[in-house]
């Protein structure tokens, strides 16, 4: 079972299946992702955490899992960070053999950017702000 901890957060997904969690001035936030090809569904693990760095601007890592522990990511999976216009920020693309993709990123709060979660034509955005 997924518990929400208290937390003062900096970002927010929207949706029942998340957690949170608060250490050291970091948080971190879970999210169930459903990915739906014509062929298949790929349970996927959303992971976004926020931690201060020593100027005013945060460090973003941004993780995507497989649900299935011991299995892989499906080959081809892209995950990309997209500003506000839409342009690539950053992107990684999962081989056969990853169990999980990252992107870190660094911006101030308030800054806003979409992560673009992406298999053959399907494709899910998630939208954020620090």
């Amino acid at each position: 079972m997924l518990t929400l901890l208290n937390a003062e957060p900096a970002f927010a997904f929207r949706g029942p299946t998340e957690v949170a969690e608060s250490t050291d001035q970091r948080i971190r936030h879970a999210k169930l992702i459903q990915l739906s090809t014509a062929e298949v569904d790929y349970p996927l693990v959303l992971v976004v955490e926020v931690a201060p760095r020593s100027d005013d601007r945060r460090r973003v890592s941004v993780q995507l899992h497989p649900i299935e522990p011991g299995t892989f990511l499906p080959d081809q999976l892209q995950l990309a960070a997209l500003d506000q216009a839409g342009s690539v920020l950053l992107s990684t693309q999962a081989r056969p053999t990853d169990d999980y993709i990252q992107l870190r990123l660094r911006g101030l709060p308030g800054e806003s950017f979409r992560l673009q979660i992406a298999l053959g034509d399907t494709m899910l955005i998630e939208d954020f702000v620090i």
